[in-house]
C-alpha cells in the first residue's frame, strides 16, 4: 500500500560529511545485493517479490504500481506489507489492497511522478492515500496510514530510457534526502529487469511459436528493432545474426559491420578467461545468463552493461540461439566509482587529521629535545601518582638531578655538544627505569623521576646505576675525552604535615640534590630532615 507524499526534494548536498556518505555507500551495496536477487527472476511475478523480499530484510516496506498498456490505470502489482496489516484495511474500506486498480488521473501526483525522470523525497501520506481511493472512501485516508504505520520515504519511477512502466514506493530503512540516488538506481534495475523479462518473454514466444523458416522475419520485427535496450541475436557459436538499432548507437558498429561477426568484436579484455568460461557454461547448459560486463565500442572506448543472455531452445530442448539484451551502465558505475573514491578521500582526511591531532598532544606533552615528559605533564601525571600513594598508603619516591658544571660545557664546546650529551644522558637514565617509572625534563639541565611503589633505598640504587653509568660516558672531541657527572637528589613520600602536596616533595628531593652537590658533586644524596 502507498505510503507517502512527496515535498519538492532539496538538491543533494554535492560535499557529503562522512556519516552520510558511509549510509548512502552501505545503502548502495545493499541495494546492489537485491538487485542480483532480482535478476535471477524469470517472471514479473518474480521481480515483484524478490523486490519486496529484499527491502523488508532490509528493514523496509515497498510498493509497486504498474501501469496498463493503455496508460490509463494504475495496479498494485505488489505490496510488503504484513498481511494483517492489509486485512484491517481491507476490513475498513471494502477494498483488497492487492491487485487493487484505480484511474491514473493525468493531473494527479501519481502522474505526475510516474512521468517524472528522478526519484523523490516524500512526507505527507494521507495525500499518497487518498489519491488511490474513491471519494467515499476519503475519510479513511487517515487511518489506513495509521495501520500500516506509514512512514516518510522515497518514489522512484520505473523507467527504462523514456518508457514508464511504474512507480515504486519505499519506506523506512532511515531512508533521507541523500539515499534518492541509491534508490532511482535501485527502480532503474527493477525496470531494466522487469523490461527484459518482457522482452525475453516476447522473443521467446514468438520464435517457439513458428517454425524455423519465419525465424527471419521475426528475428527483425519492429518491436524488437524499436526496443529502447540493445539487442543481439546470435548462434550457438556466438555469430552475430541480427542486431538492432540501440546495438549500433551503444557500440558503434553498424549493422552491416555487426552481422556474421564473432561477439568477440566488442571484447575489451578487462575480465579473466574464467568470467566467459562461466559465462557460456551457463548459457549453453540452456541457463539464463545476468551479470555485468566491460566491452568496448568501435571507437575504442570502454563502456559498461548490464546484459541479459538468454537461450532460445528448439522442439527438442537443443540451444540454437542466445538472445543478449544490453543496458548501457555507464554512468551509474562511475557514480558509485566516485562515491567510493570519495569515501576513501574522507577516510584519507580523517586518518591525517588524527595523526596530526596525535602528534600535536604528543608535542604539547614531550620535551622537544630528548623526547620525555615536559616539566606540565610530568607535574601532572606525579599529582596523580601522588594521590595514589597516599589513597592506598603505598611507598613514592622522587629523584631530581643535574649536570655537574654542564654551563662550562655549553660555554667551552657550545650547545650543539650540549644538546648531545642532554639526549644521551636521558637514554642512559631510561635504559635503568621500569615501565611504571615516569621521567621528564624538569629544567634546563635538570632532570625529574617519579618512582610510584618505591621506597627511598631501592631509590638510591637506582640513582647510583645511574649516576656510575653517566660517570663512564664521554663525548670525544678531537683527542680530547669529555666526561660528565650527576648530582642526585632523593625524597621519599612521608606522611607528615610537610608532604601534603607533591611541589613538597619535589622541593625535598631538589634540596638533597644541592646538597650532593655541596659534597663534592657525583654523589647520590637521600633527603633527610635532620
Amino acid at each position: 500500500m502507498v505510503e507517502v507524499v512527496k515535498e519538492k526534494p532539496q538538491k543533494v548536498n554535492e560535499n557529503l560529511t562522512q556519516d552520510a556518505l558511509g549510509h548512502s555507500r552501505n545503502l548502495l551495496l545493499a541495494l546492489s545485493r537485491a538487485a542480483q536477487s532480482i535478476q535471477r527472476a524469470h517472471s514479473a511475478e518474480e521481480v515483484y517479490h524478490a523486490v519486496g523480499d529484499q527491502i523488508k530484510s532490509l528493514g523496509g516496506e515497498v510498493s509497486l504500481f504498474m501501469l496498463d498498456d493503455q496508460r490509463q490505470t494504475l495496479t498494485v502489482a505488489h505490496t510488503s506489507y504484513a498481511p494483517n496489516s492489509l486485512q484491517q484495511t481491507e476490513e475498513l474500506t471494502g477494498i483488497s489492497a492487492l491487485a487493487y486498480r484505480f484511474t491514473l488521473d493525468p493531473n494527479g501526483i501519481y502522474a505526475r511522478d510516474i512521468n517524472a525522470s528522478k526519484a523523490i523525497y516524500v512526507q505527507n501520506v494521507n495525500e499518497y492515500v487518498t489519491a488511490m481511493l474513491p471519494p467515499g472512501l476519503h475519510l479513511f485516508a487517515t487511518q489506513i496510514a495509521g495501520i500500516l504505520k506509514l512512514e516518510q520515504g522515497i518514489v522512484a519511477p520505473l523507467r527504462v530510457e523514456d518508457e514508464s512502466l511504474g512507480l515504486m514506493v519505499v519506506s523506512g530503512l532511515s531512508l533521507n534526502e541523500d539515499d534518492i540516488p541509491a534508490m532511482e538506481s535501485f527502480a532503474g534495475q527493477i525496470a531494466v529487469s522487469l523490461s527484459n523479462v518482457r522482452l525475453t518473454q516476447k522473443m521467446q514466444e514468438e520464435l517457439s511459436a513458428r517454425k524455423r523458416a519465419e525465424e527471419n522475419s521475426l528475428l527483425q520485427s519492429a518491436a524488437l528493432e524499436a526496443a529502447a535496450n540493445a539487442i543481439a541475436i546470435t548462434d550457438v557459436n556466438g555469430i552475430i545474426q541480427w542486431v538492432n538499432t540501440a546495438w549500433v548507437a551503444l557500440t558503434g558498429y553498424t549493422k552491416e559491420e555487426s552481422m556474421g561477426q564473432d561477439t568477440r568484436l566488442i571484447k575489451s579484455e578487462t575480465h579473466d578467461p574464467l568470467f566467459y568460461t562461466n559465462m557460456w557454461q551457463t548459457i549453453l547448459a540452456g541457463q539464463v545468463w545476468r551479470g555485468e560486463m566491460t566491452n568496448r565500442r568501435r571507437d575504442g572506448s570502454l563502456y559498461c552493461e548490464e546484459q541479459t543472455i538468454t537461450p532460445v531452445l528448439d522442439g527438442q530442448g537443443n540451444v540454437r540461439h542466445f538472445i543478449a539484451i544490453k543496458l548501457d551502465i555507464t554512468k551509474r558505475k562511475q557514480v558509485e566509482a566516485d562515491l567510493q573514491q570519495a569515501r576513501e578521500e574522507l577516510e584519507k582526511a580523517n586518518l591525517e587529521l588524527k595523526a596530526a591531532l596525535e602528534h600535536e598532544q604528543h608535542l604539547a606533552h614531550t620535551d622537544a629535545l630528548t623526547g620525555i615528559f615536559n616539566r606540565r605533564h610530568l607535574f601532572e601525571l606525579a599529582e596523580h601518582e601522588f594521590e595514589v600513594a597516599k589513597r592506598y598508603g603505598h611507598p613514592l619516591s622522587v629523584i631530581m638531578f643535574d649536570l655537574d658544571h654542564f654551563k662550562r660545557i655549553n660555554d667551552t664546546f657550545g650547545h650543539a655538544m650540549g644538546d648531545q650529551i642532554l639526549e644521551r644522558v636521558t637514554q642512559i637514565a631510561c635504559a635503568e627505569l621500569r615501565e611504571v617509572d615516569l621521567i621528564g625534563r624538569y629544567g634546563g639541565e635538570e632532570f625529574l623521576i617519579i618512582l610510584p611503589v618505591t621506597g627511598a633505598q631501592r631509590a638510591w640504587l637506582l640513582a647510583e646505576r645511574i649516576r656510575s653509568s653517566v660517570e663512564t660516558f664521554y663525548v670525544a672531541i678531537g683527542n680530547n675525552p669529555v666526561f660528565v657527572t650527576l648530582s642526585i637528589g632523593i625524597a621519599e613520600m612521608g606522611y607528615e604535615t610537610q608532604d601534603g602536596s607533591v611541589e613538597n616533595l619535589i622541593h625535598r628531593a631538589d634540596e638533597a640534590m644541592y646538597r650532593a652537590k655541596r659534597s663534592g658533586r657525583n654523589c647520590t644524596v637521600i633527603f633527610d630532615s635532620d
